[in-house]
Parts: C-alpha cells; structure tokens; sequence
C-alpha cells in the first residue's frame, strides 16, 4: 500500500513528538489515539507526498498493523488516497 497526501502541510515535526502529549493540556482531555492520527498524517510533507505502510511505521515508530489502520481510516475519509 502506498498512499499520498492530498494536501500536504508543513513540514512534518521530528519523530515521536506527540507521543507524550503537550505539557500544558491535562490528561483528561488528551486524547492520544487522535495525537497518534495526527502524527500519521504529519509524517507526509511536499518533499515527501508518497509513502508506503512501512516507510510510515518506521517514520512514526509504530507497527504496520497499528499505521494501516490509521492510513485506512484516513483514506476513507479522504485526506489520504491509495496508490496500487
């Protein structure tokens, strides 16, 4: 599975960043799997639209099962698109 950004943003932040959540929001309304989703999606960039599963999973440090089922979501909404 290869996927592209539809719209690639900014540049994507340094690895693992939001794995530990922000310093100043309380842990009742963090919520980390959408933290995760979001550190999916900000791996792509312009330089970098097109990205398989594993390049993902390496670039968030989270296995291929846990990134296709982020990255399949994301393509069912559409801010993704899969490449055959």
């Amino acid at each position: 599975m290869t996927t592209d950004l539809l719209d690639a943003g900014p540049a994507p932040v340094g690895r693992g960043e939001l794995k530990n959540g922000p310093s100043d929001a309380s842990e009742r309304d963090y919520v980390n799997s959408f933290a995760r989703g979001l550190e999916v999606i900000r791996v792509f960039s312009r330089h970098r639209p097109r990205m398989t599963l594993s390049e993902v999973a390496q670039a968030t440090d989270m296995t291929r099962a846990t990134v296709r089922r982020f990255l399949l979501t994301l393509v069912a909404r559409r801010l993704l698109r899969e490449r055959r």
